[in-house]
């Protein structure tokens, strides 16, 4: 399996490409009053709610610098597949690379802030840190699917 590797600023982030259900251009999205700074907005998917999580906000605290390359990831939540999906907006997501999950390590210092950022890889440009999907919605699950439902109600 290969890794999809996205950037916030010059940090790489890499995601399981099993996970992916499909990479679109950035595009208008429905804001969400009253969430966090980094949801920023739902994605209509054949008349679903989609929630969107602006990557950059969550680990640097600012928005997702207006980019050719920007795009909204949309992955699936390993435990419900096709019932949960959630967008990442990524940074500069052009590059699929041939690394397994396998030779992503387990980091020596826990991230408690971050726990879906558990392992790391590194390569001649540096470091790549793996984005654990599952414990990504676990972290995210409480307040994103929350919104979903009150957004899900509205229509």
């Amino acid at each position: 399996m290969s890794m999809l590797l996205f950037y916030v600023g010059e940090n790489r982030y890499a995601i399981n490409c099993h996970h992916i259900l499909r990479i679109i251009p950035k595009v208008t999205l429905k804001s969400v009053p009253y969430t966090m700074n980094y949801m920023v907005g739902f994605l209509n998917l054949g008349g679903k709610p989609v929630p969107v999580v602006d990557f950059c906000q969550l680990i640097e605290h600012r928005n997702a610098y207006p980019s050719m390359n920007s795009r909204i990831i949309l992955i699936k939540d390993p435990q419900f597949e096709s019932e949960r999906i959630l967008g990442i907006l990524g940074e500069k997501v052009d590059e699929i690379i041939p690394l397994q999950a396998e030779q992503f390590s387990k980091t020596e210092f826990p991230l408690h802030y971050f726990p879906y950022l558990d392992k790391v890889y590194s390569d001649d440009k540096g470091i790549i840190q793996c984005v654990n999907i599952l414990e990504f919605f676990r972290f995210l699950s409480v307040e994103i699917f929350k919104a979903v439902g009150k957004e899900h109600e509205e229509h």
